[in-house]
């Protein structure tokens, strides 16, 4: 089960559950591994401009620091539910992430019900 006031955060992924957690090991390898910061990522997420590996890095990122090991064939699984929960599904478990580690919590909700407002008016004019 996680917990927000620890900066965790439970996602599923296509049925599979994932806790992330808001270190700062692990939001200095999410920086490193998307080459550029997490307030700029979070930006970018916001309007949908983030690639699938930015996605891939910070939940992968985040669930090593949430306890789970990552081995090569974890990530090669998240990897499939990525795809199979599809990317702003994913997307937008990464901006509540983002979000709540940049602010302790207190904007996760409401940024993730606008996120997704977004992505539902996108579906919907496509």
């Amino acid at each position: 089960m996680s917990n927000k006031h620890r900066g965790e955060m439970e996602v599923k992924l296509n049925g599979k559950s994932y806790t992330l957690r808001a270190t700062f090991d692990a939001l200095a390898r999410i920086e490193d591994r998307v080459g550029c910061g997490v307030s700029y990522l979070l930006e970018k997420s916001k309007i949908g401009d983030i690639t699938i590996k930015q996605i891939e890095s910070v939940l992968e990122e985040g669930a090593r620091a949430g306890g789970q090991k990552m081995t090569e064939k974890d990530c090669e699984e998240l990897q499939d539910h990525i795809i199979d929960e599809g990317i702003n599904g994913a997307g937008i478990a990464v901006v509540q992430f983002l979000v709540m580690a940049l602010t302790g919590g207190p904007e996760y909700d409401r940024i993730a019900q606008q996120v997704k407002a977004r992505d539902e008016d996108n579906e919907g004019n496509a």
